[in-house]
């Protein structure tokens, strides 16, 4: 066994010479850097699982670590307490209404994995033996969430045999702010990406866990953040194979340009009345300025941005320091970076009706017609120039808002020029570009009970951003213990179809290898781009809409004008 399993009967304890541990520690497992007790829990219908929560994949990034790459933890002898998770990452969350419950808070520690595991999981031996293992990177506009269980819960897959790991990154100012310097060249969320599936890498045998077998899957950031490393060389073979749910590297809802970042730079700094243009001067201010203060001009800045202000940006060359992004990411995907992992991509139908509250908090139906150049994606609007952005956005608001800006208009403009453009471009190119395969698909799917719905005080139609990822993490803060959809309705049939789904790529990078008598889901090919469309628990293969048709080809002769 890879740990020791401490549960049972007195006379157990006693024969293994656990008596004295087995209240205290009832899993056990021999990390690199030190023993660590987790939980025996139950997943859905009553189904054992481990848990390992709160354990330091890294060195608290604070006081001279802040802005810096992750670095190793600090070994220790005592075994450590993985009952409970750790803090999440400081942020002002705009994005999850009452669904997050951060339990310890937050704080500039939070560097944590949380590590899932099937009870009775035996890891004896080498090469292809152990557990397929899913790490998920959470999403929030890299500016807010965490990998914890309140809204990230491993309970629908890990009773299928998986090893699930979730984390936090640092966020917003502290994971993405770049001053071009050797102590803050940026992407430092990015790094302790990295560090993790490193960590990973070193122990999850451990835990019955194969590090040969790694999915890494993400859902908006963090979807566009398991493409950013699918293409990153700082991020090669730490993973086999990519699950994006509603975000690409393709910049839609982001850009990583560094006229963006030097924007933001400027209002943030403003707003904490720092005026040097020195980089070394800057970075030892914002070293002695309290976190709270950090927060709040963040806060300022978010306001002014839209949904993200510090976000991945393109690396310049700096000694000592490897590149994460050393380009725009559409030309390292044209290169045929990351076509060798098998993808599956998805996007919801209805992706920016989760925003709809927050559309209204931040003004933007009046904002929007004041200044239409808000409709278009930033990689648009800081990649060209104001004149020129303003015609083109003068042509969005012709094409889809009729010269007047409502709220369901907007919503409609920004599900397509944040996320579905995107998608549908990535799934083109890579049908051209060949290597592994890329399966498509769009979640329809209504919900009868929404957690997001709950969670966010709102109402809509359709399959907002995020609803897909509800069917697949369980929403612990919104549904009561062990049940998945109260009462047992065709939202768990639908949740069934879902964990179907990622069980079998997961397991043999395709979404219906394990099933029985389904229609077939060909990947994405040069001659047809299509998609399996989720409007309920079955198999539904689609040709492109006549409208998405459209919206691609308006979207395409929009960025044929930055490139």
């Amino acid at each position: 066994m890879c740990y020791r399993l401490l549960i049972g009967v007195a006379a157990l304890c006693i024969q293994l010479s656990y008596a004295a541990e087995c209240d205290k520690c009832p899993v056990k497992v021999e990390l690199d850097s030190g023993p660590v007790c987790g939980r025996v829990l139950l997943a859905e219908n009553s189904t054992q699982y481990h848990s390992f929560r709160g354990i330091p994949y890294a060195k608290p990034p604070v006081g001279n670590r802040r802005f810096r790459a992750p670095e190793s933890p600090d070994p220790w002898t005592e075994p450590l307490d993985a009952s409970v998770e750790g803090p999440a990452c400081p942020q002002r969350d705009i994005f999850y209404g009452i669904l997050p419950m951060q339990i310890r808070g937050q704080s500039e520690d939070c560097l944590y994995a949380n590590v899932h595991v099937p009870a009775n999981v035996d890891c004896s031996g080498d090469g292809d033996s152990g557990l397929p293992v899913l790490v998920f990177i959470h999403g929030g506009a890299f500016t807010s969430g965490s990998g914890n269980s309140d809204m990230y819960g491993p309970e629908y897959l890990v009773r299928e045999g998986v090893v699930i790991v979730t984390f936090n990154y640092r966020l917003g100012v502290f994971g993405f702010l770049s001053l071009n310097t050797e102590e803050v060249p940026g992407n430092a969320g990015l790094r302790d990406m990295i560090e993790l599936l490193k960590w990973v890498q070193r122990n999850i045998r451990a835990f019955g866990g194969n590090p040969d077998n790694v999915t890494l899957m993400g859902q908006s950031a963090g979807a566009a953040s398991v493409h950013l490393l699918s293409i990153s060389k700082a991020a090669k073979g730490l993973f086999k194979q990519v699950i994006q749910l509603s975000g690409t590297a393709v910049p839609s809802f982001f850009t990583g340009s560094r006229a963006y970042s030097d924007n933001v730079n400027k209002m943030f700094f403003t707003e904490l009345g720092i005026e040097s243009t020195d980089p070394a001067a800057v970075y030892q201010q914002l070293l002695n300025t309290p976190l709270n203060q950090l927060i709040y001009a963040s806060e300022k800045v978010q306001y002014n941005t839209g949904l993200c202000t510090f976000v991945p940006i393109i690396e310049d060359e700096i000694t000592g320091v490897t590149r994460v992004l050393e380009d725009d990411p559409i030309n390292l995907i044209g290169e045929g970076r990351g076509k060798d992992y098998p993808t599956l991509l998805s996007f919801t139908t209805d992706e920016a009706e989760v925003f709809r509250y927050l559309i209204l908090v931040f003004n933007l139906v009046e904002r929007a017609q004041q200044n239409p150049a808000l409709g278009l994606p930033p990689r648009i609007s800081f990649g060209v120039p104001a004149e020129e952005a303003a015609t083109l956005a003068a042509a969005l608001q012709q094409k889809y808002l009729n010269g007047t800006v409502t709220l369901d208009a907007l919503i409609s403009v920004l599900t397509n020029s944040l996320f579905n453009h995107a998608a549908f471009k990535f799934a083109e190119w890579r049908s051209l570009l060949g290597g592994a395969p890329l399966y498509f698909h769009q979640f329809s799917y209504k919900s009868e009970f929404s957690p997001l719905k709950y969670g966010l005080w709102i109402d809509y139609d359709g399959a907002a951003h995020a609803e897909d990822l509800t069917y697949i993490l369980r929403v612990n803060s919104a549904l009561q213990d062990y049940v998945s959809f109260p009462p047992k309705t065709k939202d768990d049939n639908m949740k069934e179809w879902m964990t179907n789904m990622i069980i079998n790529f997961i397991r043999c990078s395709n979404p219906t290898c394990m099933a029985d008598d389904v229609s077939p889901w060909p990947p994405v090919s040069k001659d047809n781009i299509r998609y399996q469309d989720s409007v309920g628990p079955a198999y539904k293969l689609t040709e492109m809409t006549p409208e998405q048709t459209d919206m691609v080809q308006f979207y395409d002769s929009i960025d044929a004008q930055i490139r």
